[in-house]
């Protein structure tokens, strides 16, 4: 999988074209909320890293690939398009919150993009 290594190089190269992700409610073109709660206008990650023109690659958002990455990486077979496939109304409620999960956690870690997630709290944010 061609993910991004570095988010804020990425992001200052983007040219958006107002995509949106097939999981959450992001677009390419929307400002990061993570950036924004830094005091930051970056655009909007998102899975795989733009082509050469800047033009955003890929259906899914920064934040859905980390949930899903953190949840099937080492699942022999498992695609992100296998994955959107097996989402009904129900489990797909639960990635969007898991989705504001992390995108809180990331904002109260400093904007770290590697901090850890304890996905037992996930039930903490289903208010959102």
């Amino acid at each position: 999988m061609n993910v991004v290594e570095d988010p804020v190089k990425e992001s200052a190269r983007r040219n958006p074209c107002h995509r949106k992700c097939v999981l959450c409610i992001f677009y390419d073109d929307d400002w990061d909320p993570v950036d924004l709660a830094q005091g930051r206008k970056r655009y909007m990650m998102w899975g795989k890293p733009c082509n050469s023109k800047g033009e955003t690659m890929g259906q899914f958002c920064y934040y859905c690939v980390k949930v899903f990455c953190a949840l099937f990486r080492s699942v022999p077979g498992m695609t992100l398009s296998n994955y959107q496939k097996s989402l009904d109304d129900v489990k797909l409620k639960l990635h969007v919150n898991m989705v504001n999960c992390v995108v809180k956690k990331i904002t109260e870690s400093g904007g770290n993009r590697r901090a850890v997630m304890d996905w037992d709290t996930v039930e903490d944010c289903m208010h959102w």
